[in-house]
This record gives structure tokens, C-alpha cells and sequence, in this order.
């Protein structure tokens, strides 16, 4: 009898949190063809959420020397942009995996590892995604499989 009073117990809370936890994947679109021109600062990370032609302005520009059809156009009525930035000495490969909204915040995942240590200049690598505009409440970073940053009203 109590291992029944456990598992329905059980059950309804898996339930509940099934329920009030939903996550919907997101269709994003990985931004190529920018370089960050933002401030130089001593952080290794940097985030950003972007809602404005102003505001990606401060922040990058197109790389100089890409042909015009690499460079991802970005129409900031239909779409908002998410940003990292690893900042250092340091190369590193960055990926996006998926993004997906759960209670109103978007989860952003993506990889990254380091491809080279100590280069002679200091390296600014950014990952952008745009996804839809919506009425978000906070974005976290989750890189690889690990929230590393959670940026609140978005």
C-alpha cells in the first residue's frame, strides 16, 4: 500500500512539473559575416540581447573582406539577436545547438571548446543567433549543457 501511496505520489508531481514546465524549441538563424567592435574590456565573456539596428551598431559590424551574399542580413522587426562573446587569448569554436523558450525564457544552448591557447592577440569570437521576436522574460546561455549566464528582463 505505501509503495502505491509513493508512485502516485510520485506521478502526479511528474505530472504537475510536465504541466507548468513546458519547452518549445525555437527556429533560430546563426548570424555570420559580423566582428565585434564593442568595448574592449578585461571580461572573458561578454552576453548580449539586441533589439535594434542602433544597438547591433555599437556592437558589430560586417567582418571586412566578406562578400556581401556571407553576411546574414538582420531585420530587427521580425528578429532579436543573442550574443556571447569569449574574450581573451584564448581561440575558441563556437557552435549553436538549439534554443527553446520554457516559462517565458529562452534557453540558448550551444558548444564551445577551446582550438587554440595563448595566441599572440587578443581574440574577440562572437556566436549570434536571431530568433522571432516575442515577449520574452530572460535568456539563459547554456554552454555545454551548463548555464553559464542568465541575462533577466529581456
Amino acid at each position: 500500500m505505501m509503495k502505491l501511496l509513493l508512485f502516485l505520489c510520485f506521478s502526479f508531481i511528474q505530472l504537475f512539473s510536465w504541466t507548468y514546465s513546458i519547452r518549445l524549441a525555437v527556429d533560430f538563424e546563426p548570424v555570420r559575416g559580423y566582428v565585434f567592435v564593442g568595448p574592449d574590456t578585461d571580461l572573458s565573456m561578454l552576453f548580449y540581447t539586441i533589439k535594434s539596428q542602433e544597438e547591433w551598431e555599437t556592437v558589430f559590424k560586417p567582418y571586412p573582406g566578406h562578400y556581401p551574399k556571407k553576411v546574414t542580413r538582420v531585420d530587427f522587426k521580425r528578429y532579436d539577436a543573442i550574443a556571447l562573446i569569449k574574450n581573451g587569448y584564448d581561440y575558441w569554436f563556437l557552435r549553436p545547438q538549439k534554443v527553446e523558450v520554457e516559462n517565458g525564457e529562452v534557453n540558448f544552448f550551444y558548444e564551445a571548446y577551446i582550438t587554440e591557447k595563448n595566441i599572440p592577440w587578443k581574440a574577440a569570437i562572437p556566436l549570434i543567433v536571431l530568433i522571432p521576436k516575442g515577449q520574452y522574460k530572460a535568456v539563459r546561455f547554456i554552454e555545454n549543457g551548463r548555464i553559464v549566464k542568465r541575462l533577466e528582463h529581456y
